[in-house]
């Protein structure tokens, strides 16, 4: 029984070597994949559909990561693409077509409020507090704290270290 556990392992381990290989491979498709430093996570990520990279072939690995980026990684990940909803948000038209349907999840689900005065700044550049914030949601992390646009930073950094 001790051989067939050990031989069991070996033979899992060999399986995720083999399917990270073919996942780096990934990584080598984006026409500035000579920037990108972590191949290996980069593959993986874009082998379970997680992250796209752009339309133009590019995966950006110096760009900042935006609002409706952020939104689309976590509906991805958490695999909720097939919830369907309706964003309030008034100035997601310029991103309609690849991350309205994501950002509008992120909101039906309690993950994101926008900035205020019923907008979502889908091309702002995401903060780590802001991304900190939208993880503990994602995770369905509970502090009313979180909510309150006084105290949410301050909730995020007692979240993350808990």
């Amino acid at each position: 029984m001790r051989t067939l556990k050990k031989t069991l392992c070996l033979v899992l381990v060999l399986a995720m070597m083999v399917g990270l290989c073919a996942f780096s491979a990934l990584a080598a498709d984006f026409t500035d994949a000579d920037k990108i430093q972590h191949t290996d996570a980069v593959g993986v990520l874009t082998g379970t559909g997680v992250i796209k990279g752009n339309a133009d072939g590019t995966f950006n690995p110096e760009g900042t990561l935006t609002r409706a980026e952020a939104a689309c990684i976590l509906v991805r990940m958490l695999a909720m693409d097939d919830i369907k909803a309706t964003a309030s948000f008034t100035d997601i038209e310029g991103v309609k077509s690849w991350a309205g349907d994501a950002i509008a999840v992120c909101e039906a689900e309690g993950i994101v409020q926008g900035v205020g005065n019923g907008m979502f700044d889908p091309q702002g550049k995401l903060t780590g507090s802001q991304w900190g914030k939208m993880l503990l949601k994602a995770v369905g992390y509970e502090d009313p704290d979180l909510d309150d646009a006084q105290k949410w930073e301050i909730a995020v950094a007692k979240g993350l270290k808990a």
